[in-house]
């Protein structure tokens, strides 16, 4: 996700793909943009949300998905058909009431001996969010790459580190998806599942585990 300060302007245009200039007055905005999709123009303030201003000619079409079992096994079984060569077995899915973990991959251990190297696997995803169709799926794949790496008994000294990055920058190249380490959900739209409280006070930074 490319997220860029501006200084203070008074009116807003689009400069190209990920880039837009943006002039308000008497405001310090934020603009983000994910590819060629703008998600939202923010007024921002110690990090803090103020107003949201988002002219119509910057709104683009995007499909949204709230993570449940049904988007997630449908999503998993895509994304292992595309990515993974349907390599990985299907895991439990699991929701979660957080806006601080967006995605995460749990597991037990087996034995060295046992045919299988892991058990009780299982991919979580917040609830909270309403995603754009290609978060959602990044997302997933985030996480069936830490799947990938434990079923495959890669060793690994950091959960983010040199393997994963590598499998993540293959996933750019090969098929333009963007994994990244962490995630700024902050211009993601909350669900009715969210916290009220979280509704009117919110924070950057929802992280991936």
């Amino acid at each position: 996700m490319v997220l860029l300060t501006g200084r203070t302007y008074n009116s807003a245009k689009s400069t190209g793909r990920n880039r837009i200039t943006v002039y308000k007055n008497n405001f310090k905005v934020v603009y983000i943009a994910h590819n060629a999709h703008v998600y939202g123009l923010f007024s921002i303030t110690n990090s803090w949300l103020l107003s949201l201003y988002c002219p119509p000619f910057l709104k683009k079409n995007v499909n949204y998905m709230i993570a449940n079992q049904e988007t997630m096994v449908n999503t998993f079984w895509d994304c292992n058909e595309k990515y993974f060569d349907n390599s990985l077995p299907t895991p439990w899915f699991e929701t979660v009431n957080s806006i601080n973990v967006i995605g995460k991959f749990e597991y037990h251990k087996n034995k060295r001996n046992s045919k299988k190297p892991i058990r009780d696997q299982v991919i979580k995803m917040s609830d909270c969010f309403d995603y754009p169709e290609k978060d959602f799926i990044e997302t997933m794949v985030h996480e069936m790459i830490h799947y990938y790496i434990a079923w495959n008994r890669i060793k690994v000294i950091r959960s983010h580190g040199r393997v994963f990055m590598r499998m993540a920058n293959e996933m750019k190249e090969k098929y333009g998806l963007n994994v990244t380490k962490k995630i700024d959900a902050f211009s993601f739209k909350l669900t009715e599942n969210a916290p009220k409280l979280v509704k009117r006070k919110r924070l950057f930074g929802s992280l991936f585990h």
